[in-house]
């Protein structure tokens, strides 16, 4: 029976969160399109405003996603170097959670 480590499991939600966001990548410029004119008819000055912020297309979201990407495997590898620490794990779950 193939046992799983705790480290390579931990390293799986690396892979399964970019295979995630690669799917967003790919959708974010139909889905805007779709959207923009929801947003636009809309009076809300706070929705208008997020809106104009996000700028969404393909290339903004796939370099916040390289940021967000670096980031999570820092703290991941982190984690699997110090496995058993409490600090490692705080950081960890607190990440994922937000």
């Amino acid at each position: 029976m193939l046992q799983l480590e705790l480290y390579n499991a931990i390293w799986l939600f690396v892979i399964v969160f970019m295979l995630h966001d690669f799917d967003e990548i790919i959708g974010v410029e139909n889905w805007a399109r779709r959207t923009e004119s929801m947003i636009q008819n809309n009076k809300n000055w706070l929705k208008n405003a997020i809106w104009k912020f996000w700028n969404l297309n393909s290339h903004g979201f796939a370099e916040r996603d390289v940021f967000i990407f670096i980031i999570m495997s820092m703290i991941t590898f982190l984690k699997v170097q110090f496995l058993e620490s409490s600090w490692s794990s705080l950081l960890f779950i607190s990440f994922f959670l937000s």
